[in-house]
C-alpha cells in the first residue's frame, strides 16, 4: 500500500523452507513475491538477475563423509544438528549459550555457538577441554585443555583471506563485521567445506549458512585458526590392552600434572583397559601421547599410548595355534 504503517520486517535465514505462491507487479527487472514462512504471510521484493530462493531445502548430504579426521566430521555434524532446531540470535554474555527461550529457542551468539559446538565435542574426546566464550577470548587462542607445558596452543591456518587448500572443516573463521569496515575482529563461525561456514549472526537473527568464496564475508574475512590438535584423540570406550615387555608391567600413574608423574599401580601384558582420551601432553622427552583409562574395578589413571594395543597377544598365540592344528 502507499502507506505500509502496519507491515513489519524480519531476515528469513539462509536455506529457511518458505512457500513461494505468487508473483505481484512483475516487472523486467525486479518483482514482488507472496511467501509464507512459519505460518506468516510476507512479501519480498526481489531482482530478476540474483536467485533467492532455491528447491534445494536443508540438506545436509554435501557436508558428510567429508575427507577429514573423526573429530572434525562430528564438529560439523553437530554444528548441522543445531542448524535444523530453533535459534535466536542472544548475546550470551550472561546467559549459557545453548539456552532456551520461553519459545524453546536455542539462544547463541556467534562466540556462544561455536564454544557450544566445540565443547560439547571435544569433551567427549578430552574432558578438561574448554573452549572460552567471547570473540576477544577466541581469537588470542581461548582456554583450552592444559598440560604440563601450558595451555594448548591454537593455531592460525591462515591470514587475510581464506586459503581452502589449508582450510579444514572444524576450524573457526573470524571477520570483521562492523558496519564500517575498522580491521577489528568482532565476529566468528565454523568452517564446514564446500567454501561454507556455520555460524549465529544477528543480521539473519538465527543459526545459518554463508558462502565464504565470495560476497561480504570473503571481503570482511581475517583469519582463521585450529582448535583441534594434530594428534588425534581416541573415542571414549574403546577397549584396549597392555603391552608390557618386562615382567615387572607397567606404570599406571595416578597424575601427570608433573614432569615426574606421582607413582602408581601396575599393569601387566595383556590386562585389558577401558580408553577414556588420549592427549598429546607427555611427562617424557620423546613427546608421546598419553592417555587416561579405567581398570579393575573402576580404577583410572594415565599411561603411555605406545603400552596400549588393540588386540590381545593372548588371542593372537590362541589364533595362531589353530592354524598350526589345522589338517
Amino acid at each position: 500500500t502507499k502507506k505500509a504503517s502496519d507491515s513489519a520486517s524480519i531476515s528469513i535465514p539462509y536455506k529457511a523452507k518458505v512457500l513461494v505462491s505468487k508473483s505481484i507487479a512483475p516487472r523486467k527487472s525486479s518483482q514482488w513475491v507472496k511467501l509464507k514462512y512459519k505460518g506468516a504471510i510476507y512479501y519480498k521484493y526481489v531482482k530478476a538477475n540474483v536467485k533467492y530462493f532455491t528447491a534445494e531445502g536443508l540438506d545436509n548430504s554435501k557436508y558428510e563423509n567429508l575427507p577429514v579426521s573423526d573429530i572434525r566430521q562430528h564438529i560439523v555434524s553437530d554444528a548441522l544438528k543445531i542448524r535444523t532446531k530453533e535459534t535466536i540470535y542472544k548475546n550470551t554474555r550472561d546467559i549459557e549459550p545453548g539456552s532456551l527461550d520461553s519459545q524453546g529457542r536455542m539462544r547463541f551468539d556467534c562466540s556462544g555457538f561455536t564454544s557450544y559446538v566445540l565443547n560439547r565435542v571435544m569433551q567427549k574426546y578430552v574432558p578438561n577441554y574448554r573452549l572460552s566464550n567471547g570473540v576477544s577470548a577466541q581469537k588470542t587462542g581461548g582456554l583450552l585443555y592444559t598440560d604440563k607445558s601450558g595451555p594448548f596452543e591454537a593455531k592460525t591456518v591462515c591470514k587475510g583471506s581464506p586459503d581452502f587448500s589449508k582450510l579444514q572443516p572444524g576450524d573457526l573463521v573470524f571477520f570483521d563485521d562492523n558496519d564500517k569496515v575498522k580491521g577489528d575482529c568482532d565476529h566468528v563461525g565454523i568452517y564446514i567445506g564446500n567454501k561454507e561456514f556455520i555460524h549465529s549472526v544477528s543480521t539473519i537473527g538465527c543459526v545459518g549458512i554463508m558462502k565464504l568464496n565470495s560476497g561480504r564475508y570473503y571481503e570482511r574475512f581475517l583469519f582463521a585458526k585450529s582448535f583441534v590438535p594434530d594428534s588425534e584423540p581416541v573415542p571414549i570406550g574403546k577397549t584396549m590392552y597392555v603391552v608390557s615387555p618386562w615382567t615387572t608391567g607397567v606404570k599406571v600413574y595416578k597424575d601427570i600434572r608433573f614432569n615426574s608423574p606421582m607413582d602408581g599401580v601396575r599393569l601387566y601384558t595383556d590386562d585389558p583397559v577401558t580408553l577414556e582420551y588420549v592427549t598429546p601432553c607427555s611427562w617424557s622427552d620423546t613427546g608421546e601421547s598419553c592417555c587416561y583409562i579405567r581398570f579393575g574395578e573402576d580404577k583410572t589413571g594415565y599411561i603411555q599410548l605406545s603400552r596400549l594395543s588393540d588386540k590381545s597377544s593372548q588371542k593372537e598365540d590362541s589364533e595362531e595355534q589353530e592354524k598350526q592344528s589345522e589338517p
